[in-house]
């Protein structure tokens, strides 16, 4: 229980944070972005990121029924811009990550279980850390940091890393003629 409750205390902290930020409306910068993305801290699917002005958001979600079960994984990450150049970002990133039994049984098919000691029930990981997204159109996203793996069971902290390949989503121009 008190692992829920300094989980609950360290996600107010964090969204206070966020909509602390003062933003310029004239200069609001909008971007969208369609893709995959792979992490035990992001989630692994199909992504859909947002930027707006210096904060992001990305909703991971892949859903699988093999027999008559039904599995999921389901990731929210949020970012926070800290360097911006023409064709790459450097940002901080807060990532959840929820994954059903069913789909847990994927991630223990890969060498990194046995070296991370990790076992995967019904799953629920977050983390922290520092990442970059690289190109023009796609962008490749790579992060890394330290995560809480299975916090609402046998927890434990270890490094993670997450990747990331994203389209940009063009806007409509409109003609006012």
């Amino acid at each position: 229980m008190k692992k829920i409750i300094l989980l609950i205390i360290a996600t107010f902290i964090f969204w206070g944070y966020l909509y602390s930020q003062e933003s310029d409306v004239s200069t609001s910068k909008t971007q969208n972005m369609i893709g995959i993305n792979i992490g035990m801290t992001t989630g692994a699917g199909f992504s859909f990121r947002h930027w707006h002005n210096n904060l992001g958001l990305q909703l991971t979600l892949l859903p699988i029924k093999p027999d008559d079960d039904f599995d999921i994984s389901a990731g929210l990450t949020f970012f926070y811009l800290l360097k911006q150049k023409k064709h790459s970002n450097v940002f901080l990133y807060m990532g959840h990550h929820y994954m059903s039994e069913g789909f847990a049984a994927i991630y223990e098919l890969t060498p990194l279980v046995d070296l991370l000691g990790i076992n995967f029930d019904y799953n629920y990981n977050i983390g922290i850390g520092v990442g970059a997204e690289l190109g023009k159109n796609p962008v490749i996203s790579v992060m890394g940091g330290y995560a809480a793996y299975d916090i609402l069971g046998d927890y434990k902290l270890l490094p993670t890393v997450e990747l990331g390949l994203h389209f940009k989503l063009k806007k409509k121009k409109v003609n006012n003629d």
